[in-house]
């Protein structure tokens, strides 16, 4: 009888030791998955984010747009692609291309404002349009998007999207991810 349950205590415990064990690889297993995505989501925080503004007042000297590095990483090879918008508030609908030029480097927390030039669907410039078109985005809404480095040549895609009067980033994409 003493034997059964010495045996019975003896299973019991090796049950409890593998268990012990199995908890502990669960955990182990779960501070990985959490070290993972911690690090994930600093990768994240480290992209350089960056902001458009469109000053409208056409008496203010910061009539344009602006492109402003948020971030508190430098960023190099600033290149626009070329953005489609239509003007409506004429009566009739107008597509107009913004072709805004390119930037070598813009430092951490730097404004700088924009050259940009519009031309018609054809490709032909427009520059009576290209001095007066900024009030007429302010209600139109369209989206910007710009490829750019970090000083590691880390390259990134962000499609900066205008509602209303303000631009906001509606994606970021690590080009070496997609």
């Amino acid at each position: 009888m003493h034997m059964n349950k010495l045996v019975t205590f003896l299973i019991n415990k090796e049950m409890t030791i593998e268990a012990f064990f199995l908890i502990i690889s669960l955990c182990l297993f779960y501070i990985l998955y959490l070290k993972r995505r911690i690090g994930g989501e600093i990768t994240k925080r480290r992209m350089p984010l960056i902001t458009l503004k469109l000053m409208d007042n056409i008496q203010d000297e910061k009539y344009g747009f602006y492109l402003l590095n948020e971030s508190e990483f430098a960023i190099k090879d600033i290149n626009f692609i070329d953005t489609k918008a239509t003007i409506s508030d004429s009566g009739f609908k107008q597509i107009l291309v913004i072709k805004i030029k390119n930037i070598e480097f813009l430092k951490p927390k730097e404004e700088i404002k924009l050259d940009y030039e519009v031309l018609d669907e054809g490709g032909i410039s427009l520059p009576q349009v290209t001095n007066t078109i900024i009030p007429h985005l302010i209600n139109e809404s369209f989206s910007v998007q710009v490829v750019y480095s970090t000083l590691e040549g880390r390259r990134l895609i962000a499609r900066l999207a205008k509602k209303g009067k303000l631009f906001y980033l509606d994606k970021i994409e690590d080009l070496a991810q997609s």
